[in-house]
């Protein structure tokens, strides 16, 4: 017993002592409830933090030995090709004292197949492992991310900024940090989601027992697990990372010369703020033009409304938001049961929010158009997408 606890903690100065991020995320299963449940509604998901791993934390943190415990949680990563279930089962090369190579368990819901493959994530490593650590961690040449893409199974490093430019990978590693296709991170829309949380490794009280973490038997256990599992589409996905509101302005508007420009193939599904009632909408179109020194817009909405008694949506209605630059601040708030933009306040008896905040810079316009989402709301999805969907009872 002696002789195993020496060499776990030899094992854990030669790998330690690594720079961690930790998250206050409790690994119980009512901490875990209580979380989803201010994320989402059903499949409806709520304005907050986007991204799945700055919400759902992978890793253990062993404060006494320094080391890094894969918690084996089944994760979802949906791709324009197919949704694959993912399990995490390692950190470290223990034959070479390093860590940051991550070996997954990938299941494909298109043909059920079940891969393996090792990761070289370590980004600038630690100090015991890279002598030149702290040089490396100030160069964004070095200190990068190993980038992988699912489909073909091949991964490479690359700076952030080349990353920004490519789609042909999924999933990101970093030491400790994991990041999607999506949102700030890369020009795709990779969504993850939190599919199962095991609980194979808690003490009766439902906390981690880290001597059934460090167990083989009670690993192995997790994989089998992992390997039973179906993968079920209809859970719910996180925003992407970076992403902090449903209805997201980088996905509905662009801009080009200083105008203002709908994208018009950007849908989504609202849950009004009375009950069983849904709003499908996306911005129809963008109208800008000079009057003198300021920009004068129209934003038209169109959407179509599902009430509680209704089977499905109903006939298409257009909603005109006038703006003005000559507004330095402002907002609408939108019931879209009686067709009006109304007065805002702090009941949020209203199915969307639009908040103005103009100023001018150097002679030219800054404008920031945000939209928030008091109750909840799924999107974006394309035009066809939306037309298949004729209720929000989903």
């Amino acid at each position: 017993m002696k002789s195993k606890y020496f060499l776990l903690l030899l094992f854990s100065l030669l790998i330690g002592c690594e720079k961690v991020e930790l998250k206050d995320k409790p690994n119980d299963e009512t901490n875990f409830r209580d979380s989803l449940t201010a994320t989402f509604e059903g499949i409806y998901q709520k304005d907050g933090k986007g991204g799945l791993f700055n919400n759902a934390n992978w890793y253990h943190y062993d404060f006494q030995s320094h080391l890094i415990w894969s918690l084996f949680d089944i994760y979802y990563i949906k791709t324009s090709t197919d949704t694959y279930a993912i399990q995490i089962t390692k950190y470290y090369d223990e034959a070479k004292n390093e860590p940051g190579i991550f070996e997954l368990y990938i299941k494909s819901l298109n043909d059920q197949s079940v891969r393996t493959t090792t990761i070289y994530g370590q980004g600038c490593g630690n100090p015991y492992t890279n002598p030149n650590h702290a040089a490396c961690l100030n160069d964004p040449e070095q200190n990068v991310f190993t980038y992988f893409d699912i489909d073909s199974f091949t991964s490479e490093r690359m700076t952030d900024a080349e990353a920004l430019l490519k789609s042909n990978w999924d999933i990101a590693f970093k030491t400790t940090e994991i990041k999607l296709n999506a949102g700030i991170s890369g020009p795709s829309h990779v969504l993850g989601a939190l599919a199962r949380q095991l609980t194979v490794f808690n003490n009766v009280l439902g906390q981690i027992d880290l001597s059934k973490l460090r167990d083989n038997k009670y690993q192995e256990q997790a994989k089998d697990i992992f390997l039973a599992h179906e993968i079920d589409e209809s859970i719910s996905f996180f925003l992407p990372d970076g992403i902090d509101r449903v209805i997201h302005e980088s996905y509905w508007q662009e801009e080009l010369d200083g105008f203002r420009l709908a994208n018009t193939n950007a849908w989504w599904i609202l849950k009004s703020h009375t009950s069983d009632e849904y709003i499908k909408l996306h911005i129809k179109s963008i109208t800008d033009r000079m009057n003198g020194t300021n920009i004068e817009s129209v934003l038209t909405i169109e959407y179509s409304y599902q009430g509680g008694e209704d089977l499905s949506f109903g006939e298409t209605q257009n909603l005109d938001l006038e703006i003005s630059t000559s507004l330095r601040r402002g907002n609408f708030c939108i019931d879209f049961s009686k067709h009006a933009a109304i007065e805002c306040d702090e009941s949020k008896e209203f199915d969307l929010r639009f908040n103005v905040n103009n100023r001018s810079r150097s002679g030219n316009w800054v404008r920031k158009w945000t939209f928030s989402v008091p109750v909840s709301g799924m999107g974006p999805m394309t035009t066809i997408e939306a037309q298949t969907l004729t209720t929000g009872r989903i």
